[in-house]
């Protein structure tokens, strides 16, 4: 599979602290996808990865939501169902 052919990313930039660029982060995301073998199992279906870099308080938020943890964190992985139309391997939040 050509990961940048059949590879969607979505990217919500919630911070203005946050100074990149969206192709660099789909080139990230795609060679970590290859190096991971997320690719192999997919046949000719789209791959789908959202991401929202955001800010210290917004992770704390969702950190304390999600985990009750209630503090920043840099990384925040969620499973996404099986049951959608391409696979979906989930939603990163990061700080």
């Amino acid at each position: 599979m050509n990961a940048k052919n059949n590879l969607h990313v979505d990217l919500v930039i919630a911070s203005k602290n946050w100074a990149v660029s969206s192709r660099h982060i789909h080139k990230v995301v795609a060679h970590t996808l290859q190096l991971q073998n997320k690719f192999k199992n997919t046949g000719n279906k789209p791959v789908e990865v959202s991401i929202i870099l955001t800010n210290n308080a917004k992770i704390k938020k969702i950190n304390r939501e999600t985990r009750g943890m209630d503090k920043p964190t840099n990384v925040l992985s969620f499973p996404l169902s099986p049951e959608k139309t391409q696979p979906l391997l989930g939603i990163v939040t990061g700080k």
